[in-house]
């Protein structure tokens, strides 16, 4: 891993929702160095993808989460500026909602080929329910990056890097239905 990692004591996180931390992912630093990256991710015929997130930047581009593929460089992308999700290339603008209070907020993205269905849940509410159409996910050359996007070919951007902020408790579930709902609302 590229990226300071903060054990952190269990404790509830103010003023956002309760949030049990038992690991703290912390992004300081401007610098593509600053990541951290899972490789030879398994094709996903469906996933489930939940974090915590807590920044207060003012920067114009940033980006916590970015899935490259050599089928499709923006598979899984989040852009927090600008609230911006996009699931199999197909993104969706929820500009209406502030990443960046310095509160903690929940975050959670599923997607399922089965019914073409992909959901945006924003601190335990859906906020976009929407069809986007896909195969299943491929892992063939799958990088997942935490804190940068990934363009053409994998290079980073030093524009488009998460910092600072914090990321707390990512979970990345594939082919399983997950109760989203609870995990929004840890206590």
């Amino acid at each position: 891993m590229h990226v300071q990692v903060k054990v952190m004591p269990t404790t509830r996180m103010a003023p956002g929702p309760a949030c049990q931390a038992d690991w703290d992912l912390q992004f300081t630093h401007d610098s593509t160095s600053h990541y951290a990256r899972v490789r030879n991710m398994p094709d996903m015929s469906a996933f489930t993808l939940t974090f915590f997130v807590n920044s207060a930047s003012n920067r114009t581009t940033q980006y916590l989460v970015s899935y490259y593929t050599d089928v499709n460089q923006n598979m899984i992308v989040v852009r927090t500026n600008t609230f911006q999700v996009t699931v199999h290339g197909s993104a969706v603008s929820l500009s209406s909602i502030n990443l960046h209070d310095g509160a903690w907020h929940h975050v959670a993205i599923t997607w399922t080929r089965a019914t073409n269905q992909s959901l945006v849940f924003f601190d335990g509410a859906v906020v976009n329910q929407r069809t986007v159409a896909g195969t299943t996910i491929s892992g063939a050359g799958g990088v997942f990056l935490l804190g940068q996007e990934q363009d053409a070919g994998g290079s980073l951007d030093a524009s488009q890097i998460f910092s600072p902020g914090r990321a707390n408790q990512v979970r990345r579930w594939a082919g399983r239905g997950i109760d989203v709902m609870r995990l929004g609302k840890s206590s």
